[in-house]
């Protein structure tokens, strides 16, 4: 159990080990080793109530006790022991050591009249280890220390004192040992006089002395055989009761009183007294009883030692002749005794056997003989006339509680594996655990099911289809030997054998492991052994599982998942060891833990030849050796899969493929190229594995590129630029800055493109690189992009399309008469040819409101008109199609190009974007957006459930680039997926009249105005709304599948406006001492008095959600002092606190009158213009127009006293609601 390492190594540091008595668990400190940590834990409180409950974790632990006497080192175990970080001392408890079985004197030997040298200390009775305990003050106690990794690592070479029992928990608080107290004194508080199956058992020493006493018999007496089991009890006790001689011997007088006192009914016994030089004694007295043996050993010993000081007798000679004599006679009565037991048949032995055996209660032997398993009973009650069975196997193989399945997996001759496999044969558990065995036959069955009972276990029931392989003899008798229980299946029944559904779900999970990744199909065993072990490491939501991995569930342990954090067919570098003196890094390819091979993280590497290694150290590729723009590095890459394409074939085909083009390299070729393998930048100057150094980030050419590349915003920008031969346009790629040729880059870096001096390189429309200025790509930039950063562009034309899994079909729909059609464009996408010469994919959905006659056109031509994305409005756009070509701008936006950057939808498309670019740009947003965002959850435990009450939510990222190309994320809840709230979600913001008044106001008295924004604001609040969400890639692989507890308010939420305004509301009332205004709730105030006369006047705060402006003397120490400091602080954006230049949309100044007087100017013309901007993009939604001259809102032949149509909101909710909100635009404008 002590076999491994599993924490807490720590130094030589040594510390006391204090005897507790009122501690009824030992508690360890820091200066402890532990040696198990299952993750229990207990609720510990103090003897003062107002102490309070910890919860402190449950470990086995371990101290080492260097005995200064012995200089011996003797390790010291406790089980379930609480672990108590910060603790500089241990604390143990005599009643829980004494419960293991050890003997505890903790009086001090100056308490004591005739000290002895088992006084103060502790002794374990089975191995006579004796432990001095020494006084720190009052306290007795040990001087220990942690176990060193020596210790630890080799702790079968060390002596064990356990200081608890061996068992898997314990509870003090069961009633039994008080019960157990209690039933050792009478009514009148004596002590009872107990039979011997009511006395605590004693340790293995002293039983080992018992049984010896009680197997000897007084002479050799003829008993016959064939009696029964009374007759057998009867007289086994006269065997073992009998005095054995009538003239024993005595050592001396000494113990004469101590034996008569002990055994008083002995005095029918003659004693004769020997003489202090005789030193023969009789060992047939030595064994009649427990006393007596003690006595004569000891007295043995004493004789022996100081007769062989003087010189006068040999001292191990008359112990040889002791022993000799005593296991002569031993031999002796177990042979009577075994004759007498032969009339016992069964093997398997009854509660009332093991009492005897055990010397256990009657009682406690029932319950142990249900409570364990006897698989391999042996009757020892016979003559030894044959040999007892060899079979062990059920009792070496692991038992498994459980029923498998097996089933056998066949595969098509032209795809025999690499190592010669062509079945196998899968064995499930019915909680999903799978083994997988390969062979080359189906005949080798049997190799496979010894196989899974060596390393998984034996089951107790096995589920076959009635296949001859499975069902013969051999099989069967190897079943019976390892006491599993063959259950074969009728024909044709092939559902009952659970093995078949997993059978499929592996077929399922190779397939696509090996069309993701393009590995030859050969190496399916690879990829079927990988899938397997991820399968049973997996905590799925199945009700079997309990919340557990498979592995879990079928073996007890906690799975480690170490080796298996490599991707399927990943890239890797890995050490090559054959060249002498360097090693030399090698391009390989990894196909998942190597078994039985190399140690646990030793890997499976495909080389380029199609070999397989097994190797420990290797490596991933960098990003920079991964981005296409390292001409070198893809060069590797390519080769390595040509050769593997011509030497293994691919992953639809077994057959290698040899290329026709003459000019192609051969295998040979590549198979030599030495620039496939890299020495490695170090040597060895001794043992081991030296660390090796990070490269420094470099180009196509292998030349350092600086830094700041790795973080260059402007890599992998797309963009149209001039040809300086002809001024001729196309459309160009940022690959990398430029190097000269001493690998130093042309300019100064700016993080700000239009202050950046660096020469670039792009990839051209005409395929040639050309150099361009930093500056010249933003001014490019900045001409082709509209306000909102996005590239208007012409299509060109069709290209292409393609239909996804989630696209509706038509056979999925009825054909009933009256059915409507459905309006859906899902699963439909087009590429598009843009005028600027660059493809792209475009979904339907995008593509049919910029361009629906192209669509329309494309869609008639390829015959998808039937289709149902295309039905229920292609026809239709047909027919109308000149007056839809007047009204559509067929100029579309590309919403996923912004400033010439590609803006990715999802998380696993940025990270892609990344590896091209050869940057982390969008992973820095991410991370960064990530971190803020994180304090907005709480993520449980795996496994765990959310909270009572608690309701799914959902969220996702979204990307954008801002105007100096940085790029941004954001986590967004999906609000509109989440139920309506029953309160209101109104959140309130400053009125733009209260905002002019108050302007007006510190511009009279010369008050100044400060401004700020808060930074995350709705994070600032917590939510109320009862949300979580099942964590996705963007919270960590660690956390997928885990449940996060929403607990702020998040962009996107429904009510997350409110709670913010009510968060901030408390602020400024408790902790600053505003007051809100009745007038306007969104302006607040406080008497305060000026700094330059001291009188009283007030200080304003005006609120627009995140948008703060303070009118005071102190208006920026508010802000930062106050508002942005202290417990609940908000935190402001830095470059947005001073004096305001723009607030709400409009801009905002302070000016000078004519007449002197200042004043603060608001300005709406920007945001007269967006809103504008707003409508135009509302209306153009449903296919209408703003009037291009409209000198009123009404028309002059407007007459509203004979309008009669109806009202806006019978018409359409929306539009209603969406005039509301232009009323409220317009009242900000005027």
């Amino acid at each position: 159990m002590i076999g491994a390492c599993l924490a807490g190594v720590r130094g030589a540091g040594k510390s006391m080990s204090h005897l507790d008595s009122h501690c009824n668990f030992h508690a360890f400190g820091e200066d402890s080793t532990d040696v198990g940590n299952e993750g229990r834990v207990a609720d510990v409180s103090g003897y003062d109530s107002q102490l309070g409950t910890r919860t402190i974790s449950i470990r086995d632990k371990a101290v080492a006790y260097d005995d200064p006497h012995s200089m011996r080192t003797i390790l010291l175990i406790a089980r379930n022991s609480l672990h108590i970080p910060g603790m500089p001392t241990n604390l143990l408890s005599p009643f829980l050591i004494r419960e293991a079985g050890n003997v505890v004197n903790d009086v001090p030997m100056q308490h004591l009249e005739h000290p002895t040298s088992d006084d103060h200390c502790i002794i374990d009775p089975r191995t006579n280890i004796k432990l001095r305990l020494e006084l720190d003050g009052t306290f007795s106690g040990l001087t220990t220390r942690a176990l060193t990794d020596h210790e630890l690592q080799h702790i079968e070479d060390f002596d064990q004192l356990w200081l608890t029992p061996d068992e898997d928990s314990w509870d003090p608080n069961v009633p039994d040992f008080e019960e157990r107290e209690q039933s050792l004194m009478d009514v009148d508080g004596n002590v009872k006089e107990l039979a011997p199956q009511d006395l605590r058992p004693m340790g293995e020493k002293e039983c080992l002395f018992a049984e010896v006493s009680n197997v000897i018999a007084t002479e050799e007496v003829a008993i016959p055989t064939g009696v029964t089991e009374d007759e057998y009890e009867y007289l086994k006790s006269m065997v073992c009761n009998d005095m054995l001689d009538d003239d024993p011997l005595w050592p001396c007088a000494d113990y004469q009183n101590a034996y008569a006192t002990s055994f008083p009914d002995s005095s029918s016994a003659q004693v004769d007294w020997i003489n202090d030089t005789d030193t023969t004694i009789n060992p047939f007295l030595a064994i009649s009883d427990d006393a007596g043996l003690n006595i004569a050993l000891q007295l043995q010993r004493e004789t022996a030692n100081v007769a062989s000081t003087l010189g006068t007798i040999p001292g191990l000679e008359l112990d040889d002749d002791l022993f000799q004599s005593i296991g002569e006679t031993i031999a002796r009565a177990e042979s009577e005794l075994s004759s007498l037991e032969a009339g016992k048949a069964s093997g398997r032995a009854s509660g009332k056997d093991l009492s005897n055996l055990w010397q256990i209660k009657i009682q406690d032997a029932e319950r142990t003989v249900r409570a364990t398993t006897q698989l391999h009973p042996q009757n020892t009650r016979t003559s030894l006339t044959r040999q007892l069975s060899t079979n062990d196997r059920m009792l070496r193989y692991r038992r498994l509680k459980s029923v498998f399945f097996t089933d056998t997996l066949g595969v098509h001759k032209k795809y025999k594996s690499t190592r010669q496999y062509r079945y196998v044969q899968v064995f499930v558990s019915d909680t999903g655990f799978i083994y997988i065995h390969f062979m080359r036959e189906q005949k080798h069955y049997d190799q496979a099911l010894k196989a899974f009972s060596k390393e998984v276990g034996a089951p107790d029931v096995l589920v076959c289809d009635p296949h001859p392989t499975q069902t013969k003899l051999e099989v069967k008798e190897y079943c019976n030997k390892i006491g599993t229980k063959l259950r074969v299946l009728e024909e044709r029944t092939q559902w009952a054998d659970r093995a078949e559904l997993y059978i499929g779900i592996l077929k399922d999970g190779t397939r696509k492991d090996m069309r993701n990744s393009d590995a030859p199909v050969v190496l399916w065993d690879y990829c079927m052994e990988r899938r397997a072990s991820i399968y049973n490491m997996t905590v799925r939501d199945q009700p079997q599982l309990g919340g557990q991995s498979a592995y879990m569930r079928t073996f007890g342990e906690t799975p480690d998942i170490s080796n298996l954090l490599w991707g399927w067919y990943d890239w890797c570098y890995y050490r090559d060891n054959k060249n002498f003196p360097y090693p030399r890094e090698v391009l390989g390819r990894v196909l998942g833990p190597a078994k039985n091979q190399g140690n646990e993280m030793a890997q499976y590497i495909l080389q380029i030849n199609g070999e397989v290694v097994v190797r420990r150290t290797l490596r991933r590729l960098r990003p920079d050796e991964l981005a296409p723009s390292n001409e070198v590095e893809s060069r590797r890459r390519h080769l390595f899969n040509l050769s593997i394409q011509q030497k293994l074939g691919s992953t639809y085909s077994a057959k290698p493929i040899i290329p026709d083009n003459p000019f192609q390299a051969k295998f040979e070729d590549v198979a030599n190229d030495e620039e496939l393998k890299v020495e490695l930048p170090y040597t060895f100057d001794g043992e081991g594995t030296p660390d090796v150094p990070i490269a420094d980030i470099v180009d196509s050419a292998g030349k350092p590129i600086g830094n700041q590349s790795f973080t260059d915003t402007l890599i992998g920008i797309e963009v149209a630029m001039s040809r300086p031969e002809d001024d001729a346009k196309g459309l160009c790629r940022v690959l990398r800055a430029a190097v000269d040729k001493d690998g130093k880059t042309t300019g100064h870096y700016d993080a700000n493109p239009n202050l950046n001096t660096l020469i670039y390189e792009c990839q051209c429309w005409d395929g040639k690189v050309r150099k361009y200025a930093a500056n010249i790509i933003a001014e490019n930039i900045l001409n082709q992009v509209n306000a909102d950063g996005t590239v208007s562009c012409s299509l060109d034309r069709i290209v292409d399309h393609k239909r996804e899994g989630d696209a509706v079909r038509k056979e999925d729909l009825t054909g009933a008469d009256g059915s409507k059609l459905r309006f859906t464009t899902k699963g439909w996408k087009f590429k598009c040819l843009w005028k600027d010469g660059s493809y792209e994919w475009v979904h339907l959905s995008d593509l049919k409101e910029s361009n629906p006659v192209d669509v329309a056109e494309y869609a008639q031509a390829n015959q998808l008109l039937d289709e149902p994305a295309f039905t229920w409005w292609c026809p239709y756009t047909l027919r109308k199609k000149t007056a839809i070509l007047n009204a559509v701008n067929s100029r579309v936006c590309r919403s996923n190009v912004k400033y010439g950057i590609r803006v990715p939808r999802t998380l696993k498309e940025a990270r892609q974007l990344d590896r091209i670019n050869g940057n982390n740009c969008w992973e820095a947003a991410y991370e960064k957006e990530m971190k803020n965002v994180g304090i907005a959850f709480r993520i449980l435990e795996e496994g765990q459930p959310p909270p009572p009450g608690y309701t799914k939510s959902s969220g996702h990222l979204v990307f954008d680039v801002k105007m100096d190309f940085t790029r941004k994320a954001r986590w967004v809840k999906d609000g509109h997926k989440t139920a309506d709230p029953e309160t209101s979600s109104y959140a309130g913001v400053v009125s733009k009249e209260s905002i002019r008044v108050l302007l007006t106001h510190a511009a009279l008295h010369d008050i100044p105005v400060c401004a700020a924004d808060i930074r995350n604001a709705y994070l600032s609040a917590k939510s109320s709304e009862k949300h979580y969400v099942v964590c996705g890639l963007e919270f960590g692989e660690h956390n997928v599948g885990k449940v996060a507890v929403i607990e702020r308010a998040l962009y996107g939420g429904k009510v997350a406006g409110r709670d913010y305004w009510h968060h901030l509301r408390k602020i400024m009332h408790d902790k600053l001492g505003f007051t809100s205004s009745r007038g306007d709730p969104d302006v607040w105030f406080r008497e305060a008095r000026r700094t330059t006369d001291g009188s009283p006047y007030y200080e304003y705060v005006l609120i627009y959600t995140d948008d703060i402006l303070v009118i005071s003397d102190n208006a920026e120490a508010i802000l930062r002092n106050e508002l942005g400091s202290g417990e609940d602080a908000f935190e402001l954006k830095e470059e947005s606190i001073g004096k305001p230049s723009q607030y709400l949309g409009g801009k905002l100044s302070e000016v000078t009158l004519n007449n002197g007087n200042k004043a603060w100017q608001f300005s709406s013309a920007q945001y007269v213009k967006e809103a504008v901007k707003n409508v135009e993009a509302y209306l153009a939604d449903t296919g209408r127009k703003l009037p291009r001259r409209a000198l009123t809102p009404f028309s002059s032949a407007y007459r509203p006293e004979i309008d009669v149509s109806r009202e806006l909101h019978e018409v359409s909710e929306a539009d209603a609601a969406y005039f509301h909100s232009l009323i409220g635009v317009l009242r900000w404008i005027v």
